[in-house]
């Protein structure tokens, strides 16, 4: 078995739906609650209670979603949102992923700290490509449009990400 799990392990893969704002790594979490101040269960167990679908819970899709409330917490710098696009490039790496598709929400990702838009999207746009190159990996990124949101901020999201699309950003409207 395990040179068959060592034989999956090492082929190449293709992965086309890895969420930015689910990336966090538990580690990077807890440095980050300490030097923000943000209070949160002082050991990766408790923690990941409230950032992963845990197999005691149902396997639902609003159940899904409501991990994210508490993961959008903590990008609340461009070193952090920089720093989680570069992990989240990195572990892709490790599983041998050699194209990868990372879709990230800048409206979300922005409200944490009123930061701009266009700003959020530059930060993980040159983070991803950095990554990429010091990885040797091809990085696509998709911008998400939660449809909650109204059309005029949609209209917005999709006019900034159309200037970036030499940066590799595509958009997609999601739930």
């Amino acid at each position: 078995m395990e040179n068959l799990k060592d034989f999956y392990y090492a082929l190449p893969k293709v992965e086309l739906h890895r969420h930015l704002e689910g990336s966090l790594r538990l580690r990077t979490m807890l440095e980050i609650a300490r030097t923000r101040g943000i209070t949160v269960p002082v050991n990766t167990g408790s923690l990941s209670n409230l950032v992963q679908v845990q197999k005691s819970e149902p396997s639902t899709y609003q159940n899904f979603l409501a991990k994210f409330s508490t993961l959008r917490l903590f990008y609340t710098s461009p070193e952090i949102i920089s720093r989680v696009t570069r992990e989240a490039v990195e572990d892709a790496a490790k599983d041998n992923v050699r194209y990868l598709e990372l879709r990230f929400t800048p409206v979300a990702l922005s409200r944490a700290e009123s930061f701009q838009l266009g700003d959020v999207m530059d930060w993980v746009c040159e983070s991803a490509h950095k990554a990429a190159c010091d990885f040797g990996m091809r990085v696509g990124l998709i911008v998400s449009i939660n449809r909650h949101e109204s059309v005029e901020l949609a209209g917005q999201v999709a006019a900034l990400a159309v200037d970036r699309l030499d940066h590799g950003l595509r958009v997609k409207s999601s739930a």
